[in-house]
């Protein structure tokens, strides 16, 4: 039982440092086509894990590739 308790502390801190650690990273970007003026929107999923912000920046990335520009981020 005491395994499981100092488990679960660690858990909830490794978690939240994880999580504190991405707060200052955008959740949802949106991007334009400067030609065709057609937007998209690259977002965080819900779990907000550092995966899902490396998807998102990869999102992102592959859209600049393609000629879109940053339009907005929050």
């Amino acid at each position: 039982m005491r395994n499981y308790f100092i488990t679960a502390i660690i858990a909830l801190l490794f978690l939240g440092s994880g999580c504190a650690s991405m707060s200052d990273e955008s959740k949802s970007v949106m991007l334009q086509n400067p030609e065709t003026m057609e937007f998209v929107k690259c977002t965080v999923d819900q779990w907000g894990t550092s995966a899902s912000f490396a998807r998102n920046a990869q999102c992102v990335e592959e859209y600049k590739r393609q000629g879109y520009v940053v339009w907005a981020e929050r």
